[in-house]
């Protein structure tokens, strides 16, 4: 496991991310921060962000983790 990752989006999303965008959610890069919105729905919405690829489930974190959130 390698050192955390800090990042305040100040200059663009880093490659790091893998973006998910499901029916309306949407994410936004802004400068110094991140914007994740889910509009009104009928069906299944999501907006998120992960460091790793849902295709690989190569999960980079193992308990215990800690994440810092700032809204």
């Amino acid at each position: 496991m390698g050192a955390g990752i800090e990042d305040r989006f100040d200059h663009g999303l880093n490659p790091i991310w893998d973006v998910s965008e499901v029916g309306t959610g949407t994410v936004r890069q802004t400068s110094g921060a991140l914007e994740m919105r889910v509009a009104p729905s009928t069906g299944y919405s999501n907006a998120q962000i992960a460091d790793y690829k849902y295709s690989q489930f190569n999960f980079r974190w193992r308990a215990p983790v800690r994440m810092t959130v700032t809204a």
